[in-house]
């Protein structure tokens, strides 16, 4: 049965939260800076590197839209966060996501997102940042499914009712991840979370072709 589309809202606020601070790109609520939202030519190409519809099979987009500077920033209690902070404000360009849902809820939705930075080397120091241990937050890590991009991380994350697991990984100037999130009591059973790591793989692996595409086609203009 589908769910209303106030409680399909719903979650996708919650995954975009949830991927947020899983990433380490969560508000800090402290500091500003002049540029806030993404400049359109930005937007337009990192819309190019989230998840579209027919990528995976069965799969439709429901809602897709971009982000501003505020939700890219770190978690207070992150390490280094500080410094994290002065990074994306001096290199974010622009962040899109979408969410996937199959007609009719056969299978969890996944929530897409990129990142785009000035720079390789600039998402590069972000990214490792961002792998810093964040006190409050507990993430099991878990073996990267097939499919994931080189370097990528994966993990879950449980909360309340709620158990979450995210795939991330950074190419090139583009830090990326797709999230699904499902019940966690009880907690699933091996072959669910198995069937959840092979989606995540097959995403993770589709989106980082589509990010591969866009950056090479911004190099040939």
């Amino acid at each position: 049965m589908r769910r209303r589309p106030r409680r399909r809202a719903e979650a996708a606020a919650a995954l975009a939260t949830l991927a947020a601070i899983l990433c380490g790109c969560a508000s800090s609520g402290g500091g500003s800076s002049a540029r806030t939202a993404a400049g359109p030519d930005a937007q337009r190409r990192v819309a190019r590197m989230v998840l579209g519809n027919g990528e995976l099979p069965g799969y439709v987009v429901e809602t897709a839209g971009g982000e501003r500077l505020k939700a890219q920033l770190a978690p207070r209690r992150m390490p280094r966060a500080a410094l994290a902070d002065r990074l994306i404000r001096a290199s974010w360009l622009a962040s899109e996501h979408s969410l996937l849902i199959t007609p009719g809820g056969s299978r969890p939705t996944i929530f897409s997102d990129a990142n785009l930075f000035r720079d390789a080397g600039a998402a590069a120091r972000i990214w490792a940042l961002e792998q810093a241990p964040v006190p409050g937050i507990a993430v099991q890590r878990l073996t990267a499914p097939a499919g994931a991009p080189p370097g990528a991380s994966y993990g879950e994350l449980r909360r309340g009712t709620r158990s979450e697991f995210e795939i991330a990984w950074h190419e090139g100037p583009v830090i990326a991840l797709d999230v699904i999130a499902v019940a966690s009591s009880p907690a699933p059973p091996p072959r669910v979370v198995a069937a959840i790591g092979a989606i995540l793989g097959r995403a993770a692996h589709t989106q980082d072709g589509r990010i591969v595409r866009a950056l090479e086609f911004q190099s040939s203009i």
